[in-house]
């Protein structure tokens, strides 16, 4: 399954499974797709966060934040349901939403509401 994502974000870490004491090492990507679904009650986008291989998330290090075409495969998760995981990611344009290091927000009053907000 391949999909066009914009990355956000990858992380990855250990921890001890408490009832083995086994050393487990774990990756997450966080990103956004064109789905969404608005409602009285929700707009926008939520971010999807999933699993993905040493070698993606070295990519994603690498050239940071931005548009990806990512493929997934199923694995067996927990109680065998199936899990995607990110097995492949390749980055098809550079998107920096804040400048890092230029971003300064500029604020103006929102009426009635007591506090500022970043202008855009």
């Amino acid at each position: 399954m391949s999909e066009l994502a914009f990355v956000i974000a990858a992380d990855r870490g250990t921890m001890i499974d408490e009832k083995t004491g086994e050393k487990i090492n774990w990756s997450n990507c966080h990103y956004l797709t064109a789905y969404r679904e608005d409602a009285d009650e929700a707009v926008g986008f939520k971010p999807i966060k999933a699993p993905l291989t040493p070698e993606c998330f070295d990519i994603i290090r690498k050239y940071g934040m931005g548009l990806y075409q990512l493929d997934f495969h199923t694995r067996p998760g927990a109680l065998n349901k199936p899990t995607l995981t990110l097995v492949k990611a390749e980055q098809v344009g550079k998107i920096d939403l804040f400048e890092l290091g230029n971003y300064r927000p500029k604020t103006q009053s929102m009426p009635g509401a007591g506090m500022q907000t970043p202008k855009v």
